[in-house]
C-alpha cells in the first residue's frame, strides 16, 4: 500500500502466513479430540479443512472468470505470438502495473523502469519521464499499454513512433482494462 493504491493481489504475501495459521489451528483440534477419543471427527476435519480452503481460495479469487477460457482468448498469448515472430523484441508496460506479458512472451526488460509503478508521478518522476524518454527515442519494439483510457486519450509521442497493431479488453479486480498494443512503426 506504499504507493497510495490497494490492490487485492497485495494480501497474497501475507496470506502465506495463515497456513501457519491453520496448522496450529489443526493442531490445536486433533490435542481435543484426543482427549475426547473421538478419532471419526479427525477425519473428517482433516477434508473439511482443505475443501473450505479450495472454496474460499476460488470464492476470493481475481482470476476466476477466467478458468474455463483457453489461451486463445487471453491477450497475453496472442501478442506475446505476434512479438516472437520479430527478431531480439523488447516491450514496455505502459499506462499500469505489469499485466504479466513479460512472463507469458519470454521477453526480458531491456529498460530501467519497464512498467508503471504504483507511485504518484510528484512522488517518482523517474519511472514515467524514463518511459517517455526510451519512447521518444525508438529505444523499444513494443509498447503494451495498459490502461483503463481510451486510446484517444494515450499520449501523443506513442502515435509518433508506433502504430496500434492490437487492441483488447482485460478484468483486472473487477474492474475492466484496455490491453493496446503498439509496434515500433519502423519494424
Amino acid at each position: 500500500y506504499f504507493g497510495l493504491i490497494f490492490y487485492r493481489y497485495y494480501l497474497g504475501p501475507i496470506l502465506i502466513f495463515l497456513i501457519i495459521s491453520l496448522i496450529g489451528i489443526m493442531l490445536y483440534i486433533e490435542r481435543y479430540i484426543k482427549k475426547i477419543k473421538n478419532k471419526e471427527i479427525l477425519k473428517y476435519l482433516y477434508i473439511v479443512i482443505p475443501i473450505v480452503c479450495i472454496i474460499f481460495s476460488y470464492l476470493f479469487s481475481n482470476n476466476k472468470y477466467m478458468i474455463f477460457k483457453s489461451k486463445s482468448e487471453l491477450f497475453h498469448f496472442k501478442y506475446s505470438e505476434y512479438m516472437n515472430n520479430y527478431d531480439s523484441p523488447t516491450l514496455l508496460n505502459m499506462g499500469s502495473l505489469d499485466a504479466g506479458l513479460y512472463t507469458v512472451s519470454g521477453i526480458i526488460p531491456n529498460t530501467k523502469f519497464f512498467e508503471v509503478q504504483n507511485i504518484s508521478y510528484e512522488r517518482f518522476p523517474d519511472n514515467l519521464d524514463d518511459m517517455e524518454y526510451n519512447v521518444k527515442n525508438k529505444r523499444i519494439k513494443f509498447i503494451l499499454y495498459y490502461t483503463r483510457k481510451d486510446k484517444s486519450e494515450i499520449e501523443s509521442y506513442v502515435y509518433d513512433n508506433y502504430e496500434l497493431v492490437f487492441d483488447d479488453k482485460y478484468i483486472f479486480e473487477d474492474l475492466l482494462f484496455n490491453a493496446y498494443l503498439f509496434k515500433l512503426k519502423e519494424l
